[in-house]
């Protein structure tokens, strides 16, 4: 294997991780979102007490789905495989 295939087997394997770590990161962002999505309308309600019930029951599902999106993410779809070190051939 010559320098230029090891280079590009390594450009590939580190946007492999790049795309792996933009989903994590936006996992991760969509969770945190429906855990706090319920928690700023409660404040928001606290301030205003007329509020409905069926706003608040309407913001925890959207949470909720918030929460499941995020964690259900690329179900390990595009993890990236690990190159095996080659040792160099004579040629």
């Amino acid at each position: 294997m010559n320098l230029t295939d090891h280079l590009a087997k390594q450009r590939n394997r580190d946007a492999a991780e790049r795309t792996l770590m933009a989903w994590i990161r936006t996992c991760l962002s969509l969770i945190s979102f429906g855990f706090g999505l319920p928690k700023i309308v409660a404040a928001i309600h606290s301030r205003n007490p007329g509020s409905h019930a069926h706003a608040v029951m309407g913001v925890r599902w959207i949470g909720t789905a918030f929460v499941l999106t995020g964690g259900a993410g690329d179900g390990g779809r595009h993890a990236p495989t690990r190159a095996q070190p080659q040792t160099p051939q004579p040629h």
